[in-house]
């Protein structure tokens, strides 16, 4: 069994990672800002109410295959083979995905919504783009291809809020011009990912399908689980609430995604290592990640906290100030949430497909024992509050998992040390300085 990546070689990714994050996650706020400014509180709910069943269905057809790729490629498979494979099947499953979408639509969203319909068929052509591009990433993640997982990542993005903002001023139907945008910035993505690796695709057989179909079953199960769980909440306000309150939640989650970055940089890297460790020497990275993704969260969940009241009315408009509280609920909610996605990766490169259901259905306990009815006393303050609640039971769930899985685990190892908080002190400060150096050279 691999000894996985050295200290050096961890650091440089995390640095890398947590970059291309923070890009992303600067991106993303302003995809929120210029959505809310341009849509308002309804056209906010009804974008979200669009794209919640396809993304939803393009994950749960998926069928495990990206993580079997991944393991795959963390264990030196040739990846000319994986790439061929990769892109085979994700024809096969992305089109199964986006007809049973089609069909199932008119079902799936209530009277309420039933004019976004249309949209949310058009918008189904993102699901064989999406697992094209997934299967690829998974490739580039298992077998360490960092630089290049996080270069095309980061390229999403700036093509999505260009898309944004032309829509924002030139667009009369500007909801329309939104999905649009979307659909155009993920086949960017898949495209310049495919040019950038083009030699893999040529003189390469691929590898039986059907063994990926197999291997990746238990994974696919587990995806599901973790899917409902993470849509859950608004799936209920959809279906409970208008899309006022939806477009209230979105927002506040968006605000509360200031500290998001670094959990999926953690979580990135957590499950490219995870591939290639196993019981006996997999805990000490697991527990020192979660540490610092605690740390780091909260210390930037303090700083942003006091300007949360400050920075609705003025960025996103007016008409959000009243979702101050529950962008509060979201910040604290998704420094959990964070450790949660950290753990889970983690212990999903070990294999560990069924503890992760076991978690994940917990949580989506939690969400209709707490979410359900106080979203009815408290529209989007309810179903916050109740997301929150159900973050704290899974971590809690996925660290007990980890202590009885690995052979040197312990809840002491989880308690933040002096030392995690020099660790986050010098990351920052590395990561300040590559971004300096950065600086520099554009300019």
């Amino acid at each position: 069994m691999s000894k996985g990546i050295s200290a050096k070689t961890s650091v440089r990714y995390s640095l890398e990672t947590y970059g291309a994050s923070l890009f992303i996650q600067g991106c993303t706020i302003l995809q929120g800002i210029i959505l809310a400014r341009s849509l308002g509180p309804v056209g906010r709910g009804e974008f979200a109410a669009i794209l919640l069943w396809p993304t939803i269905l393009a994950e749960l057809g998926t069928l495990g295959i990206e993580v079997v790729l991944a393991r795959w490629a963390g264990k030196r498979i040739e990846t000319q083979l994986l790439s061929n494979s990769a892109l085979r099947l994700s024809a096969c499953t992305g089109c199964l995905a986006a007809i049973i979408c089609f069909f199932s639509l008119p079902y799936l969203m209530p009277k309420e919504v039933k004019h976004l319909v249309p949209l949310a068929v058009l918008f189904t052509c993102f699901i064989p783009i999406y697992h094209s591009t997934l299967f690829l990433f998974a490739i580039d993640q298992g077998s360490g291809r960092i630089r290049l997982f996080n270069l095309c990542r980061s390229m999403l993005n700036p093509i999505y809020v260009t898309g944004l903002l032309l829509g924002w001023y030139f667009a009369e139907k500007k909801l329309h011009w939104a999905i649009a945008s979307l659909l155009v910035a993920h086949g960017s993505m898949l495209v310049l990912r495919i040019w950038l690796r083009r030699s893999e695709f040529h003189h390469a057989k691929p590898i039986s399908c059907l063994q990926m179909i197999k291997e990746g079953l238990p994974f696919q199960l587990s995806k599901i689980f973790s899917m409902l769980n993470q849509n859950l909440d608004q799936v209920i306000l959809v279906w409970l609430l208008n899309p006022i309150e939806l477009g209230y939640y979105a927002i506040a989650r968006s605000v509360g995604s200031i500290v998001a970055s670094l959990p999926v940089t953690l979580g990135i890297i957590s499950f490219s290592e995870a591939t290639r460790l196993d019981r006996s020497n997999g805990f000490s990275p697991f527990a020192e990640k979660i540490r610092m993704g605690f740390v780091l969260s909260v210390l930037l969940g303090i700083i942003a906290a006091p300007f949360v009241p400050f920075l609705i009315p003025l960025f996103y408009g007016k008409a959000f100030s009243s979702v101050v509280f529950v962008s509060y609920l979201a910040l604290a909610g998704t420094v959990f949430a964070g450790l949660v996605l950290v753990a889970e990766e983690s212990l999903r490169g070990h294999g560990k497909s069924l503890s992760i259901i076991f978690a994940r259905s917990a949580g989506s306990v939690i969400i209709v024992c707490t979410g359900l009815p106080l979203s009815r006393l408290y529209g989007a303050s309810g179903m916050a509050g109740g997301w929150f609640c159900s973050q704290i039971v899974m971590l809690f769930v996925f660290l007990c998992i980890a202590v009885e899985y690995f052979e040197d685990g312990d809840f002491k190892s989880f308690i933040p040390r002096f030392q995690d908080f020099q660790s986050a002190i010098g990351l920052i400060s590395k990561l300040c300085n590559n971004l300096k150096g950065f600086l520099k050279v554009m300019s």
